[in-house]
């Protein structure tokens, strides 16, 4: 909602910018970090604050130029689509068309969100709270284009903006940036660094308190949500690879002549997509509300990523459509988006069967948590060479344990057995579906 004046031939108003509806089941978002600050001006489509939802985080423009009148929460806050974040006042010259619209105008169009990159996730850097007190900027210091909280940083940090050298878009100048300059600072004076660390040393604290809030406390929520409403048993198995593998490593190469990084996890997506066609309810889940069990045609497969602001999981959708170079693309570009922070609401949504790969930091074994409300999680371990037994005599193969979590709701142990034993039969035995692929 908006309200509008006219004084000295200007028109004056106050606008309302509410968190918009941003779809994907999204009904709330947590305010991360303010960008802007009460009084201060600014321009149309300058970020106004940086927002987390449970899957993506993003920075939020503004729909008006005008000055800030409020800031509606605190960072931490959580709000509900519809609720107010910002109040702008807005001022521009009258005329009879401006006029007309001021009085016939109820509300004003709902902000959409125009930009879901951040400038850096949340956690990236420690955020303690700021004590430094606010002074007035210089009129030189004022020019520099950044935002309050880099402002912020500069002055604990002791770092003159005006020597700052800036990189960010159309001049603006980023925290990266104001690290950047601190750490050439301290290399000036090391001895002087090296004396405040012993002092520092002393006097530093046993406990470090962190904020429990945002996207970690988001993927908490889930997965007590998961655990509450689905009655979960891991099945596990180990898969000979070195059929696969052989075939993986010979195809690498030309992979990497269309700019694909071929991994065994693309190889392992398209088995499972196989073998879901075969066992179905694997791919299920339960709509509560209306008491229905939800048979799934298409494969959307969640890669589960870690990350540096925990645990995401992007979708590859249609797997059951997609070569395996082509499945490998994705990862490739979904994995990346994730790591950087640029995911979008539609990269994490829609998925039917999630892989947790999670042999590259060594594990064995695992109960992998089902994400809700789908019906199955595939944990997939550490390929080594192990001694095994074949046709009597003692080999060396290349071995991996997989983990199937399962809702046994849905599906009885028998069906998790045989839908494992395929994925393990596709993979030992490539040949045969590589040749009928389609």
């Amino acid at each position: 909602m908006s309200t509008t004046m006219i004084q000295n031939g200007e028109t004056t108003g106050i606008y309302e910018f509410r968190l918009a509806d941003i779809g994907e089941g999204v009904h709330t978002a947590t305010i991360a970090r303010w960008l802007v600050e009460k009084g201060q001006k600014v321009a149309l489509d300058e970020p106004l604050v940086l927002v987390e939802t449970d899957k993506v985080t993003a920075e939020l423009p503004s729909p008006v130029a005008g000055e800030i009148v409020e800031l509606a929460a605190p960072e931490g806050a959580s709000l509900s689509v519809g609720e107010v974040l910002v109040k702008i006042r807005t001022h521009s010259k009258a005329d009879d068309n401006a006029l007309s619209k001021a009085s016939t105008a109820e509300t004003p169009p709902q902000a959409t969100v125009s930009s879901m990159k951040a400038d850096r996730m949340l956690g990236d850097v420690p955020q303690a709270q700021d004590t430094v007190n606010d002074s007035p900027m210089s009129g030189q210091t004022a020019m520099v284009r950044a935002t309050p909280y880099v402002r912020k940083l500069a002055r604990k940090l002791g770092v003159d903006l005006l020597t700052v050298v800036p990189t960010g878009k159309e001049g603006r100048i980023t925290e990266a940036d104001v690290l950047h300059t601190s750490q050439l600072s301290e290399q000036t004076g090391q001895e002087k660094s090296k004396l405040n660390l012993q002092q520092q040393a002393t006097s530093v604290p046993r406990e470090e308190r962190i904020p429990f809030a945002g996207i970690r406390k988001k993927i908490a929520e889930h997965m007590v949500h998961s655990v509450r409403t689905i009655p979960h048993v891991t099945h596990s198995d180990e898969i000979e690879m070195d059929a696969i593998s052989d075939i993986w490593q010979k195809a690498k190469k030309a992979a990497a002549s269309q700019e694909i990084r071929l991994t065994l996890l693309a190889f392992m997506a398209k088995a499972v997509a196989l073998a879901i066609r075969e066992y179905p309810y694997i791919n299920s889940s339960i709509d509560e509300e209306k008491n229905e069990i939800v048979l799934k045609s298409y494969v959307n497969l969640g890669i589960a990523t870690d990350t540096d602001a925990g645990l995401l999981v992007p979708v590859v959708k249609g797997v059951e459509n997609l070569s395996v170079l082509e499945i490998a693309q994705q990862i490739q570009s979904l994995t990346e988006k994730a790591r950087t922070g640029k995911l979008g609401l539609g990269d994490t949504a829609g998925g039917t069967f999630t892989i947790s790969n999670m042999g590259g930091i060594g594990s064995q074994h695992a109960t992998p948590i089902i994400r809700h409300p789908e019906a199955a999680i595939l944990a997939l371990h550490r390929m080594e060479p192990r001694v095994v037994v074949r046709d009597g005599e003692m080999v060396i193969r290349k071995m991996m344990n997989v983990s199937l979590s399962f809702d046994h709701r849905l599906l009885d142990g028998a069906t998790a057995v045989r839908f494992t034993n395929r994925v393990k039969q596709l993979l030992e035995e490539p040949e045969h579906w590589l040749l009928n692929l389609r």
